[in-house]
């Protein structure tokens, strides 16, 4: 069913969606994951157009908003955490007055953020921001499977292996930890593996350290990124070599923000949204 701007003029209209991830100056990189998600949504039908924007490289986000003209538009920061980048860098690049939006929540269910301004055609155009991608409270779901079946490939039994999610992590900001923390929780809850740890690659405890302190020599090992990118692509390989000289074998379960499944939890994500706004 088409996503309309309840309540706003022009609400039988489709609202239009704008996607928004780092990117990168490595165009191959760039579009890895979020170009995929918006060719799912736009197949979906739900919405009049899908723009994608990106920190890095292009387009940049400002200008893929102004190519938007529904009188709603719901704009999603794929990214793992409502840290800086969701957050402040995100609002700045779209050029709008009076943001960053103040109060910013990490939790779907409370809702996003709304603006209004002049659209292309000077009609009111409301701007509805999403929390994050990886605020979806079935984040996990699609981690735990793709853990299990990383371990269904390899023939092991979940049991006897263990599991280390890789965040990026920051000292900048703690949300980038505390979202990692959380989806390593949550893989634990079931009990499917040996031991779940959490690792990160910009601050403590990094990879190599929680690898050392695992007492497993099968490892499955989950990155939790929007997209492969120099993380997914070098970073999570290059520590195969180190686990191995402590006899360590590591399989790689992929990166969670680049699985098919995202494009139905962004949708979701876009429809808690819309239902938690005025």
């Amino acid at each position: 069913m088409p996503i309309a701007g309840r309540g706003w003029m022009g609400a039988d209209r489709p609202a239009d969606l704008l996607l928004i991830a780092h990117g990168s100056r490595d165009r191959a990189l760039q579009a890895d994951a979020l170009e995929t998600h918006a060719h799912a949504l736009r197949q979906k039908g739900a919405f009049g157009r899908v723009a994608t924007g990106y920190l890095l490289g292009g387009p940049g986000p400002a200008e893929a908003l102004q190519s938007l003209d529904a009188p709603c538009v719901f704009i999603v920061p794929h990214f793992m955490s409502a840290g800086y980048f969701a957050q402040t860098a995100v609002p700045a690049a779209l050029g709008l007055e009076g943001w960053p939006p103040p109060g910013l929540t990490a939790d779907p269910g409370l809702g996003g953020q709304v603006v209004q301004r002049p659209g292309r055609d000077g009609r009111p155009q409301r701007l509805c921001y999403c929390p994050p991608t990886g605020s979806h409270p079935d984040l996990h779901q699609v981690g735990r499977r793709l853990s299990l079946a990383a371990c269904a490939a390899a023939g092991l039994a979940p049991g006897r292996t263990g599991l280390l999610v890789i965040g990026h992590g920051t000292a900048r900001d703690p949300a980038s930890a505390a979202a990692t923390h959380r989806q390593a929780e949550r893989l634990a809850e079931p009990g499917d593996f040996a031991l779940v740890r959490a690792a990160f690659l910009e601050q403590a405890p990094r990879p190599t350290a929680a690898l050392a302190d695992m007492a497993a020599e099968e490892i499955i090992v989950l990155g939790l990124f929007a997209g492969l990118g120099r993380h997914g692509g070098e970073d999570l390989p290059a520590l195969a070599g180190p686990a191995a000289a402590r006899g360590q074998r590591l399989h790689f379960a992929g990166i969670i923000g680049q699985d098919a499944a995202m494009a139905e939890l962004i949708l979701d994500l876009i429809r808690r949204t819309q239902a938690a706004l005025p």
